[in-house]
């Protein structure tokens, strides 16, 4: 821990900064994983897809991403189920931006939903902000060869998976073609006004035109150098 060495003269510490030693092992043990796109969840990264599926039966936002090596599940949302949790020993979390966090505990088949798959997967509890679980590699290669479609082979059948769209997508909006009565009205009055037009309008009896000067020739030139 750094501090204010004036502060500290005073008798009050200010803390500046803390230095943590990204080595260092909790309990002796803990195995290094990777979590690829975490903080990239709003703005999808084209190695991630968003998919809207159900866990154990809950409506969940999945989180895709083949830059995980393992699956994850919000903490906070199996604390407030009664799902079984296996203690495990504290693991590191490497994270996208190539912070470390430690994640400890494990959900052990855990019924899964995506469209028209059904799996049951192990998943590590961590804290996820704005999704409540995240697919790895760990998922991705059990479900054999893969399509950057979106397809995969699983169980000896071709499924496909369509994630969500994104945030800057335009919703088409179709809007009924209401007319008022007093606008109703005035049509009906000057219908030879607002007839539909039915072809090109009837020639002039006077046609506007320049007239140049004669012997000149028309400008084929650009007036400007």
């Amino acid at each position: 821990m750094v501090t204010d060495d004036k502060d500290e003269e005073e008798g009050d510490a200010t803390t500046l900064a803390i230095e943590v030693e990204e080595e260092v092992e909790v309990d002796g043990e803990c195995s290094v994983m990777h979590l690829g796109s975490l903080l990239l969840v709003k703005g999808v990264r084209p190695q991630t897809m968003k998919l809207r599926g159900l866990v154990e039966g809950v409506p969940f936002l999945i989180l895709v991403d083949s830059g995980a090596t393992h699956n994850f599940i919000s903490r906070r949302l199996v604390a407030a189920t009664d799902w079984s949790v296996k203690e495990t020993k504290p693991m590191r979390i490497k994270l996208g931006d190539g912070y470390k966090s430690v994640a400890q505990g494990k959900c052990i088949g855990v019924d899964i939903e995506l469209e028209n798959i059904k799996v049951a997967i192990d998943t590590l509890l961590f804290d996820l902000e704005g999704i409540d679980m995240v697919l790895g590699i760990s998922w991705l290669a059990s479900l054999g060869e893969m399509w950057l479609i979106g397809e995969s082979r699983s169980n000896k059948k071709w499924v496909e998976l369509k994630g969500e769209g994104g945030s800057n997508c335009h919703q088409k909006i179709e809007t009924s073609k209401l007319v008022q009565q007093e606008f109703k009205e005035l049509l009906g009055r000057y219908t030879e006004v607002f007839k539909e037009p039915k072809g090109l309008p009837p020639k002039s009896g006077k046609e506007h035109g320049i007239t140049l000067l004669e012997g000149h020739k028309h400008v084929n030139m650009t007036p400007y150098c």
